[in-house]
C-alpha cells in the first residue's frame, strides 16, 4: 500500500502541471477497501483537481470491471424496486449511469494503458472502452510509470486526433462542393 500512497502523494506534487491542463484525478473501485492513510491522500489529490474539466485520469484501486457492472446492476435494480423506473423502461444509460465512473463523470475512454507488458485488458473499463478507445501496452512496471512513460502515449493521441480532424474537414469540404 506504500507503492500506492508514494504515487499518489507525487501526483498530488506536480498539482500545477494537473491544473495547467485541467486533469482532473479520480479513484476507481472499492476505495474504503484502501487503508486510511491511503484513501487520505487519495481524497487529497481529488479534492485539488475537482475543478479541473478537460481530462480525467482514472486511477483504479481495487477495481474490475466485473464488480463495477455488477454494482450497477444491482443499482439499476434497486430503482426499479423503488418504482423510479419500471423493468422494461432500463435502458443502457440506466446502466452507465451506475457505473462507478459515472461519479467524476467519466466519457467513453480515450486511452487506456496497460503496464508490465502483459498485453491484456485484465478486467479493467470493459464496459468503458468504445470502439475509438487507443489502447496502449507497455513494457514499464505500474511503480515505475511515470510522466517520460505517459508523455509518448499522449503524443500518439494527439497526433491520431489531429489526423481525424484533418480527415473530417476534408470530408465536410468534399460534401460542400456535390
Amino acid at each position: 500500500m506504500e507503492l500506492i500512497k508514494r504515487s499518489l502523494l507525487e501526483i498530488s506534487q506536480h498539482g500545477d502541471l494537473l491544473e495547467k491542463y485541467s486533469v482532473r484525478v479520480a479513484g476507481i473501485g472499492r476505495t474504503e477497501m484502501m487503508p486510511p492513510d491511503v484513501q487520505e491522500v487519495l481524497r487529497g489529490v481529488e479534492e485539488m483537481t475537482k475543478r479541473n474539466k478537460k481530462a480525467l485520469l482514472n486511477i483504479c484501486m481495487p477495481y474490475t470491471s466485473q464488480d463495477e457492472i455488477a454494482g450497477a446492476i444491482e443499482a439499476t435494480i434497486q430503482r426499479c424496486v423503488d418504482g423510479e423506473i419500471l423493468p422494461e423502461q432500463i435502458t443502457e444509460d440506466d446502466i452507465d449511469g451506475a457505473m462507478m465512473t459515472a461519479i467524476p463523470g467519466s466519457p467513453p475512454l480515450d486511452i487506456l494503458v496497460r503496464t508490465s507488458g502483459v498485453r491484456r485488458l485484465s478486467n479493467y473499463f470493459l464496459w468503458q472502452t468504445c470502439s475509438d478507445t487507443q489502447v496502449h501496452f507497455l513494457e514499464t512496471l505500474w511503480p515505475s510509470f511515470g510522466l517520460w512513460d505517459l508523455t509518448p502515449v499522449l503524443m500518439d493521441y494527439q497526433k491520431k486526433q489531429w489526423t481525424l480532424q484533418r480527415q473530417w474537414a476534408a470530408e465536410r469540404s468534399t460534401k460542400r462542393h456535390l
